[in-house]
């Protein structure tokens, strides 16, 4: 799950979503705060979510899978 607080409030939860992949590991927020990608660390997934004016996610987002390996092959039994 991505989980979404406002720091501006202690840190409460105001939204909880599916990462559209397993194991999210790594955010990243565009310029304008209008999109929104998370990294899936175990399936080798990405996920471009749309943001509304509040930042809330609209409809399902983008995906995508990686498809290659890495340098070290003892580290290659992924994505799952």
């Amino acid at each position: 799950d991505v989980v979404l607080v406002d720091g501006a409030a202690d840190w409460r939860e105001v939204a909880r979503f599916a990462s559209g992949g397993t194991a999210p590991c790594h955010l990243a927020l565009d310029a304008a705060g209008s999109r929104l990608a998370v990294a899936n660390y175990e399936d080798g997934t990405t996920a471009l979510f749309t943001l509304d004016d509040r930042g809330m996610p609209v409809g399902a987002p983008d995906r995508y899978r990686h498809h290659g390996h890495g340098p070290d092959a003892e580290r290659q039994a992924g994505p799952l």
